[in-house]
């Protein structure tokens, strides 16, 4: 016998996880062109770019990405 999600949950879930995901595509894609295009506005210098940088690493995106993408499949299955 299925089990049926509610509508109300299934979309709380996906905005929940859809967060996670857009979080780490952000620190992979956005951050680091951000902070270059600082440096070369000249707000930033090269220094301060590479500290920012060390402070949230853009790789830990990936790892934010997996997390959303783990979370989708656990939903789903534990809805079965």
């Amino acid at each position: 016998m299925l089990s049926v999600i509610p509508t109300g949950q299934l979309i709380g879930s996906a905005i929940d996880n859809c967060i996670w995901i857009l979080a780490g595509a952000y620190f992979v894609f956005l951050w680091p062109k951000h902070i270059r295009r600082d440096v070369s506005s000249g707000k930033l210098t090269e220094e301060a770019a590479q500290a920012k940088l060390k402070k949230f690493n853009p790789k830990l995106g990936y790892l934010l990405i997996i997390l959303g993408l783990l979370r989708i499949t656990i939903d789903l299955f534990q809805a079965h």
